[in-house]
């Protein structure tokens, strides 16, 4: 029924008020209806209910001009605190907010940040964002955000390679952000212009601020294959060393120090006319043994004797006349050959070592490791010769660590030769 008390051509509720662009109606279904062709201004404290209607508030504008307007404004009141806007279930409980500062709360009535989701009676997954391709859910409690990885969802499925070096042209920095004050913790990063020269496919450009952006994920599997492709190579380097080095046999440091099992010295005290030098860990091949005499103007005939995988000896014709320093070098190697002067080639087998002998008196020389220093002992066969005097004190350090010296018996021909066994297989000599 109209105001007239007539109705309107097509009319079929109970009532209405105005006209066909702005009017108020009850329908047969018991909705009420405020419709304007402008839209529709509500002051006071209305309460809309339509039990048997599609919703208990419904509202819709069917003005195909209204661009730019919004369906429904709710501004709040000056000084307001109170939240703004608020869905509740029938209990009531709060699901959803938004506080007068503008916060948006899903799941929490104290929203502290723009979207605030969950709260602390909740565990396990509280957001999921979904696309055409999968999804991404952020969970709290196992500190992860875990995208769709499904092999079902992917196809043209290629290993990587070649990433070892791409991720070695990586530029890492620390920056502010333009926008921070002036001593503001720097960040950790990257620049994204430097990313896209060396891996586009990371990158990406906003289509409305032509601004870059790293997708950092994206960079995970890049460095897992570098890592992969870094270890194979490692793995190669030590397969080119084993039979030939290890780190319990063979001690490099910059620029060029031995262990010392294989560089060090040896001293013979006046009177004396042998040494023997021991090492702290035998030699798996034969070791092979140089020596130089130095300091003594005097000629002194000296030759390498007993040599086996736990030393060898200095032996000298005569007794010294003085303290006599040697330097000495002990290398090995599974492939060292005996040439021969006829031509031929021979195998340098291993000897075993002798009976060891004890060290009693401390001799240092220049090893930078005592812990993996070899020692040296003095030969006292020299029984005929005159006694020198002081001989019995100890003989003062020439450098770090201690060479052990103390008497042993003189090699004669009556002394059986060392056994020998054959270069055993496996990792490499001093």
């Amino acid at each position: 029924m109209g105001l007239d008390g007539s109705f309107a051509s097509g009319d079929t509720g109970i009532f209405r008020f105005g006209d066909q662009y702005n009017q108020i109606s009850n329908q047969n279904g018991g909705r009420m209806v405020i419709s304007g062709y402008h839209g529709v201004e509500i002051t006071g404290n209305p309460a809309f209910g339509a039990p048997n209607g599609t919703a208990l508030l419904y509202v819709h504008s069917s003005n195909t001009n209204s661009s730019g307007t919004p369906v429904v404004t709710i501004r709040g009141i000056t000084g307001q605190t109170a939240d703004l806007f608020q869905v509740q279930n029938n209990s009531p409980v709060t699901l959803f907010n938004v506080t007068s500062g503008g916060n948006v709360g899903i799941g929490t009535t104290s929203p502290q940040y723009l979207l605030q989701a969950g709260n602390s009676s909740i565990s396990g997954i509280v957001a999921r964002f979904q696309n055409s391709n999968g999804t991404c859910d952020i969970n709290p409690t196992t500190n992860t955000l875990a995208c769709s990885s499904d092999e079902r969802l992917k196809k043209n499925i290629t290993p990587m390679g070649n990433d070892l070096s791409q991720i070695l042209a990586l530029q890492p920095v620390f920056f502010n952000w333009n926008a921070e004050a002036t001593g503001t913790v720097e960040h950790p990063g990257f620049i994204a212009q430097q990313v896209q020269q060396v891996m586009p496919e990371v990158v990406s450009t906003d289509p409305n601020t032509g601004l870059l952006s790293i997708g950092y994920s994206d960079l995970v599997p890049a460095m897992v294959s570098a890592m992969q492709q870094m270890q194979s190579e490692i793995t190669t380097l030590q397969g080119g060393l084993n039979g030939n080095a290890s780190s319990s046999n063979l001690t490099v440091y910059s620029p060029a120090n031995f262990s010392g099992d294989s560089v060090g010295g040896a001293k013979l005290l006046a009177g004396q006319t042998s040494a023997r030098v021991t090492f702290s860990q035998e030699y798996q091949y034969q070791p092979i043994v140089t020596i130089t005499l130095e300091g003594n103007p005097a000629a002194i005939f000296a030759s390498v004797n007993n040599v086996d995988s736990s030393g060898f000896t200095i032996q000298t014709l005569t007794p010294v006349t003085q303290d006599t320093v040697f330097a000495w070098h002990s290398f090995s190697s599974p492939a060292e050959k005996l040439t021969v002067s006829d031509g031929s080639i021979a195998p340098i087998v291993l000897i075993a070592p002798s009976a060891p002998v004890p060290a009693v008196i401390p001799f240092s020389n220049a090893s930078p490791d005592s812990s993996t220093s070899a020692s040296s002992t003095v030969d006292s066969s020299a029984s005929s010769t005159p006694s020198v005097p002081d001989t019995s004190t100890s003989t003062p350090s020439v450098g770090p660590p201690p060479i052990s010296i103390a008497p042993t018996p003189s090699p004669d021909a009556s002394t059986p030769s060392p056994a020998t066994t054959d270069t055993p297989a496996g990792s490499g000599g001093q």
